[in-house]
């Protein structure tokens, strides 16, 4: 919304939107800073990535250190074995 209010402020067109909304029978949109976003809030959808990429981070993490214990216990055998 925040791009929309820009475009309309920049070529003047207020009234115009004011205008068509009267015609239209809309009045429930009004442009103003109202209907933007905190621009601190975070988008969801780069939270829940970020948090998807945080759970893939943990998993790989996981995976590494069963692999690790694996090799671990594979050169304590062959330590044992001479």
């Amino acid at each position: 919304m925040r791009v929309m209010q820009q475009v309309i402020s920049d070529y003047a067109l207020e009234r115009t939107l004011a205008r068509r909304l009267a015609d239209e029978g809309d009045l429930t949109i009004a442009v103003d800073d109202t209907m933007d976003e905190d621009s601190d809030a975070e988008d969801p959808m780069v939270t829940q990535a970020n948090e998807l990429s945080n759970i893939d981070s943990i998993v790989q993490l996981s995976r590494n250190m069963v692999e690790l214990t694996q090799v671990r216990r594979g050169l304590k055998r062959a330590r044992d074995s001479d």
